[in-house]
């Protein structure tokens, strides 16, 4: 097993469906959390997971002598911040409790989601 000491190799060498099916897995076990398994917490956590892992590659690697006000991401990683978008917004994570409106997602769509985002191979975990 190859190891290394610099983390910006790290970061290069990550795939991104790797990372979304970690990301979409981690958030759907946080909705079975008895103290705080709520969608609005699965959400956020999402949001704290990406944002965390892209300040950390611009604390670790070359990325801290850019501009502040600009995103320096990694070429593999450069859609993480629309996938955790989109998956805030999947019916797995969707607030439903609107009133006076019918439910969307109903139940039973948002059990299937949950159970397809945790069974997902990584290469179909950016379609969840």
């Amino acid at each position: 097993l190859m190891t290394t000491k610099i983390p910006a190799d790290i970061y290069r060498s990550s795939d991104l469906g790797t990372v979304s099916t970690i990301m979409t897995r981690e958030a759907i076990s946080g909705l079975e959390n008895p103290n705080d398994g709520s969608l609005a917490s699965a959400r956020h956590n999402v949001f704290e997971k990406c944002v965390s892992l892209l300040a950390n590659y611009r604390k670790y690697t070359t990325a801290k002598s850019s501009p502040s006000g600009q995103l320096i991401l990694p070429e593999s990683l450069q859609l993480l911040p629309l996938f955790c978008l989109s998956l805030r917004k999947s019916r797995m994570f969707r607030n439903s409790s609107v009133p006076f409106k019918a439910a969307f997602p109903t139940a039973d769509e948002r059990a299937y989601h949950i159970f397809y985002g945790r069974m997902v191979c990584p290469n179909l975990s950016l379609q969840c």
